[in-house]
């Protein structure tokens, strides 16, 4: 907690705000913020905006820490803001683990992107949400492509039936294993192995799920190119 007089000179100090960026809260009585924190960005800025009647909120990054502060003016029995008033919250520890977070989820997209089997996400209603790079090569398009389009696209009519059954079954909360006929662009067969498995909300409401998919239409050709030899 502390208070800035029109001059932004410390005239009050106290807590742990201050103690966060090194400094002694009673010892910056009668020193002014903007010499204090010549190395924050903007800080001239949001004193002024502050003393003029605004309520100010930022984040300041000072001596390798993070502060939230917000500044409050205070007014005179005239209605005339007199001074600023303030408080310093230390968040460091905080914008560690919001870095380390975006950190791992730039590392899981990499990994989801990159991979060597097919990704697919759809909603409740089968409508695509995410597709990464290989699922989509799979069919012959981009995940662009595919991002919104119904996984029924995908189907003939007796795959269309399948996988509205198998739906079905993921809202009851059901996961397998299975072999399935997709429909590439030019309606080409793409014989995948699909493990599927529902995707529930906190209040265990189903509202999509997830396919890793395989890509074994060149493995099935195979097959039965050889038993079409032994016939």
């Amino acid at each position: 907690l502390f208070s800035l007089d029109k001059n932004a000179v410390f005239t009050l100090s106290e807590g742990k705000g201050l103690e966060a960026l090194g400094l002694v809260p009673g010892q910056v009585v009668g020193l002014s913020a903007l010499d204090v924190f010549a190395d924050v960005e903007g800080i001239r800025d949001y004193f002024e905006r502050a003393l003029q009647g605004e309520t100010v909120r930022w984040v300041a990054e000072a001596r390798g820490r993070f502060v939230e502060v917000i500044y409050a003016p205070l007014y005179d029995h005239n209605g005339q803001s007199i001074r600023v008033t303030g408080v310093s919250y230390d968040i460091t520890e905080r914008k560690r683990a919001e870095a380390a977070l975006q950190e791992g989820e730039k590392r899981y997209r990499t990994i989801v992107e990159t991979a060597q089997e097919g990704i697919w996400l759809v909603d409740g209603q089968g409508n695509t949400t995410y597709a990464n790079p290989k699922m989509a090569d799979m069919l012959g398009i981009t995940p662009d492509e595919m991002q919104g389009h119904s996984m029924y696209d995908f189907m003939d009519e007796a795959g269309r039936r399948e996988a509205e059954h198998n739906m079905e079954r993921r809202r009851q909360g059901i996961g397998e294993d299975h072999i399935f006929r997709l429909k590439d662009k030019v309606g080409n067969d793409v014989w995948t192995e699909m493990a599927t498995n529902p995707i529930m909300d906190e209040q265990g409401q189903f509202v999509g799920a997830l396919a890793m998919v395989t890509n074994v239409t060149e493995r099935r050709q195979i097959l039965e190119a050889l038993q079409e030899n032994e016939e």
